[in-house]
């Protein structure tokens, strides 16, 4: 989910490329800020990368 959204690809056409809602999406991401210590979506993508899980 996080390669998408590093992709610039809107979380509701990750949803859809997903086959999921777009609330599961949000909720996604949330976890997996919480889980990297960011603050947002740009800083989530940026750690991410950072430490290699995309």
């Amino acid at each position: 989910m996080l390669r998408l959204l590093a992709r610039g690809t809107a979380p509701r056409a990750v949803a859809l490329s997903l086959g999921v809602s777009p609330v599961t999406v949000r909720n996604h991401i949330q976890t997996a800020m919480e889980r990297l210590g960011a603050h947002s979506r740009l800083e989530a993508v940026m750690l991410a990368s950072r430490i290699g899980v995309i």
